[in-house]
């Protein structure tokens, strides 16, 4: 169908959570909306819901992956299917604010725009396995709060210039954060651009964040926003600390230096300059590094880390006969860093919330 907005939701594991995510879409104030949910091989019921809820809704479209392939390739099978103008794209755990989808699209046709990024969200903290109210009222003091994750204080609409070193500036200071749900596309650009996500388990997000601000030529920035980012099972799941949870930031960190080198050899800003895209790549490396690996070895230990198998596994499979001498570069590197702040741990446990939310 022709709408204005399409809205792609990929489906994991979020049974007791997707009727109030596509119920608060499908109460937008803003009405010329299509809704895709892409069910990601889910293996709890929440497929069966969909197709018993919405099965019959000319608005909403489902779409069943045939086997598990990861939330950025369930973003691109819904992308590919849509028939919006614009699009966005929201978590099967969390949920809209009523007049979000309408807000950003009042921008982006006004400012005919690439990408209308978004400053602010909220978080929310019910109960493990309380869905939202829809109208998001009558939730307990301090549950719910408006935060943001820009490094910037913007208070009015911006439209970036179109200087790319001012841009990459910006970058490397998070002034923008790529919380890919917090903005709306135009789904021509995305296509003209080539722009996806990668298949990779960390870090697809800020890659795809990365190919779009730097290849918008008309990019705004909006103070506030409207979308509601759960604290709840996938989050405390996301912080919580493994030799598994270190390989996979490690492989991500592996796979993002070439999915940024495909993505700078078609920017002639990055592809004529080694400086400049060595910046680009380092800050998802670092936030990597940072958010993942270097809080796990301080929690964990050398010990810790070498237990089971697979840190040596992964040293093994990428980097052959060399992978005792980076293994043990890697440990003793670790040992010497100086302690850093667990942001993910922080950001996936309610009780930091609820004293940030205090301040």
């Amino acid at each position: 169908m022709s709408c204005d907005v399409s809205v792609v939701i990929p489906m994991y594991n979020t049974e007791k959570f997707i009727r109030q995510c596509v119920d608060s879409v499908l109460a937008q104030t803003f009405p010329n909306i299509e809704v895709i949910i892409v069910d990601d091989c889910s293996p709890d019921n929440g497929a069966a819901l969909c197709d018993e809820l919405y099965g019959n809704n000319d608005r909403v479209r489902i779409i069943h992956h045939e086997k598990n392939s990861g939330a950025g390739t369930a973003r691109n099978t819904g992308t590919l299917h849509a028939e919006g103008r614009y699009v966005c794209y929201v978590d099967g755990d969390d949920q809209i604010m009523p007049g979000f989808l309408g807000d950003m699209f009042k921008v982006a046709t006004e400012y005919d725009v690439d990408v209308v990024h978004n400053t602010r969200t909220f978080s929310i903290m019910p109960k493990e396995g309380e869905p939202l109210p829809l109208d998001m009222l009558g939730l307990p003091e301090g549950s719910l709060f408006s935060f943001s994750p820009d490094h910037n204080e913007l208070t009015e609409i911006t439209l970036l210039t179109d200087d790319l070193a001012s841009r990459l500036d910006d970058w490397v200071n998070h002034s923008y954060h790529f919380s890919v749900w917090n903005s709306m596309y135009k789904r021509s650009f995305l296509r003209e651009n080539n722009i996806m996500f990668d298949k990779m388990k960390l870090a697809e997000d800020a890659v795809f964040y990365f190919h779009c601000m730097f290849s918008a030529k008309r990019f705004v920035v909006r103070p506030g926003g409207g979308y509601v980012y759960r604290i709840g099972d996938s989050s405390l799941s996301r912080g919580s600390k493994s030799p598994e949870k270190a390989v996979k930031a490690m492989q991500a960190q592996l796979e993002v230096i070439a999915a940024m080198k495909r993505i700078t050899d078609k920017i002639p800003f990055f592809k004529d300059s080694r400086v400049n895209t060595r910046r680009a790549i380092d800050m998802i490396l670092l936030s990597l590094e940072d958010g993942f690996i270097k809080p796990t070895f301080q929690s964990l230990g050398e010990e810790g880390m070498r237990s089971g198998e697979s840190v040596n596994t992964f040293f093994a499979e990428n980097f052959g006969e060399n992978a005792p001498y980076v293994e043990f570069l890697f440990y003793e590197l670790h040992k010497l860093y100086p302690p850093v702040i667990d942001f993910v741990g922080a950001s996936s446990d309610p009780d930091e919330w609820r004293k940030l939310n205090k301040k």
